[in-house]
């Protein structure tokens, strides 16, 4: 964690995932995030244009990349927009949805 709290980007190359708890981890920390689009968990924890940017190819990746390099402010709303959305994440707020889950099913 020491690490992502002493960078200011972070970028998720991955082109197949499925809850990327590196991801999770680095927008916790409040960075701002770049991912492809057709990326499923990527594209489902990354919000383009609030809490990073999601690329449809390299190239876009890098436009992004260096939209971020060049902009402080850019990258700090986002890391703070990534900071509040992976909230919803918290392990209280995840492990009551799953006590929800197990009451609807069991009846209980």
């Amino acid at each position: 964690m020491a690490q992502l709290l002493s960078a200011d980007i972070f970028i998720f190359p991955s082109q197949f995932e499925g809850f990327p708890l590196a991801l999770t981890e680095a927008m916790s920390a409040g960075l701002p995030a770049i991912g492809f689009a057709s990326c499923s968990g990527v594209n489902e924890l990354i919000i383009h244009g609030q809490t990073g940017f999601l690329a449809n190819n390299k190239e876009e990746m890098q436009q992004c990349l260096l939209q971020l390099i060049k902009s402080p402010e850019e990258r700090k709303r986002l890391g703070e927009n990534a900071h509040e959305h992976m909230k919803a994440y918290n392990p209280e707020i995840v492990m009551a949805k799953w006590q929800k889950l197990v009451q609807q099913i069991t009846g209980q």
